[in-house]
């Protein structure tokens, strides 16, 4: 619960940000694996995946289905309803179909696509479709088979895929341009009345053969960004890039052009992509700045038109053949990087890492790695992010003993640090000091950490105590100002000691854990999710009211 002060007190208030001393943190809600459990040796479950809300759709597709052809590949929906993640349906293409259905899946609301590059078209092999489907009433059926109207072979069509509303981007990398084999590119569909058509196809304005534009790909709004990892940039092979494309009034073209002023011959920038409004993040999984493919995460940001870098990531721990950055996923001031080939706990186990921005500075907080992530697992491998949720892709995972590349799920909830904040004014004592809170630690109902709630700068050799409500006010109180509202609860009283009688200054201090007040069950209010409003008292004899008030810090509990 987070409450917005009245316009009476943020007159009053200097406000700190409450993240300076908690801390992000994150838990593992939910394992998935297919039920009934049909995955095979190599399936790679979980090398696509995407999240929207309370909805997950997993791909693998390698899989071979019952009754269906070798590697016609399956997709796995799960809902999220009270906190318990049930699976809600299996989608498959139709027996035989040999796409590697699966190989790329996007969900947006009722709406998913589930890409199979390797589909045959009109007896072109590998021409690729995309499946759409919708739900309603808790039942998916299939609404519309997509493929590129000119479909040709090996183009791979719908190899990546990003979906948003009723618009849909596709990748295409292997498709072909007159005289650049494999120079790829992106398509994008749109859902008017009900049927799905062709909007635009997209393409570089300086192709090369090979650069496989569209193999990874991102909308939002009006813009899609489309990787082309094996671009040859400057005569250094496999560099990588990124194009951007921008709509006006349903027209697309070629907006901007992405290449890292420090990148290097097998970078494979671009081998991911996420765009959201103004920022643009792109992963260079084989990037060797920091040692042999540790890799990087290049953030871009629009003003006006002008696109900047604002921050280069990488590893956050230790760093040794990572791959950081070879899937991402980016919301508003939230990113997930994944890093396949993290050595934690074993050998290419792999994790997935959590940043913040504020203002422009990124800050990585924490690994994400599941309670069975092992050796080969290559966590990491697709993420994607909604709200307080990560999911990830371990396509390497052997739920059974032995069972190779079967694949494994992960969904982690990002808990953001509680509120903790300084406010209001402290009134100026006799010797003319400003008695200053200040605070240390997390409050919280279960960590056995103190959360430390001091105040200097107070008189020396006099009697106070904390006291708290649970809400603000900015009432004139003894001639200063009372910031917590009542009904008031008080603590024990404390003596502020400092210097030694007969020296009148300001060398006195208080401390109170509250950590410790709220665990020991003396106030039963006070449970997670909290607000409090704090405050202390003192003695101040040669005041005119005899009594000092610092200033305040509210705070909201943590779990």
């Amino acid at each position: 619960m987070r409450t917005h002060f009245a316009a009476s007190l943020a007159l009053l208030a200097v406000v700190i940000p409450g993240a300076l001393h908690a801390q992000w943190s994150s838990q593992q809600v939910a394992l998935l694996r297919p039920d009934p459990f049909v995955l095979g040796v190599g399936d790679d479950f979980g090398s696509a995946l995407d999240l929207d809300g309370p909805t997950l759709v997993v791909g693998a597709h390698w899989h071979d289905p019952v009754g269906g052809g070798q590697n016609d590949g399956g997709a796995w929906v799960w809902r999220l309803n009270a906190g318990v993640w049930s699976q809600e349906a299996a989608l498959a293409p139709a027996p035989g179909s040999i796409g590697r259905f699966g190989l790329a899946v996007a969900v947006d609301g009722d709406r998913i696509a589930v890409g199979a590059p390797f589909e045959w078209v009109n007896s072109i092999s590998g021409a690729g479709a995309v499946h759409v489907f919708t739900r309603v009433g808790g039942v998916w059926t299939l609404e519309a088979r997509l493929t590129a109207p000119s479909p040709t072979v090996a183009a791979h069509f719908g190899q990546a895929l990003a979906l948003e509303g009723d618009v849909l981007a596709i990748g295409a990398p292997r498709d072909d341009q007159p005289g650049f084999t494999d120079c790829g590119a992106a398509y994008v569909f749109r859902r008017i009345n009900g049927a799905w058509s062709q909007e635009a196809r997209l393409t570089s304005s300086s192709p090369g053969a090979f650069d496989y534009l569209g193999a990874s790909i991102a909308l939002s709004g009006a813009r899609v960004a489309a990787g082309a990892a094996l671009d040859d940039v400057a005569g250094a092979v496999n560099r990588g890039s990124v194009v951007l494309f921008e709509s006006t009034g349903g027209a697309w073209s070629e907006s901007a052009l992405f290449e890292p002023a420090d990148g290097a011959a097998g970078d494979e920038y671009g081998t991911s992509v996420a765009i959201d409004g103004d920022t643009l993040v792109v992963g260079a999984p084989f990037h060797d700045a920091l040692g042999t493919n540790v890799g990087a995460a290049y953030v871009y940001r629009d003003s006006s038109g002008v696109w900047t870098l604002e921050a280069k990531l990488s590893d956050i721990g230790a760093t040794f053949v990572d791959n950081f950055g070879a899937a991402l996923d980016l919301e508003g001031d939230r990113l997930a990087v994944g890093l396949p080939y993290n050595a934690v706990p074993g050998v290419t186990s792999g994790a997935v890492q959590f940043f913040t921005r504020s203002g422009s500075v990124w800050t990585g907080h924490f690994d994400m790695i599941g309670s069975e992530t092992d050796g080969l697992d290559y966590l990491g491998s697709a993420v994607a992010l909604s709200g307080s949720l990560v999911a990830a892709g371990a396509p390497g995972a052997e739920p059974v003993a032995g069972a190779n590349s079967y694949g494994e799920a992960y969904v982690f909830e990002i808990t953001a640090p509680p509120t903790i904040e300084s406010y209001c004014t402290a009134k100026t004592n006799s010797l003319g000091c400003a008695p200053q809170m200040s605070w240390s630690g997390v409050p919280s109902t279960l960590n056995p950490s103190a959360f430390d709630l001091r105040c200097e700068q107070v008189l020396n050799a006099k009697w106070g105590l904390l006291f708290y409500g649970f809400a603000p006010t900015a009432a004139p109180f003894d001639g200063g100002w009372l910031c917590a509202a009542p009904p008031l609860r008080r603590t024990a009283l404390q003596y502020s000691g400092g210097s030694s009688a007969p020296v009148n200054d300001c060398s006195g201090s208080y401390s109170f854990d509250m950590n410790a007040w709220i665990q020991s069950g003396v106030d039963a209010q006070l449970a997670v999710g909290v607000d409090v409003w704090t405050q202390y008292w003192m003695r101040d004899p040669q005041s005119p009211s005899s009594t000092g008030l610092s200033d305040s810090i509210h705070f909201e509990i943590a779990p």
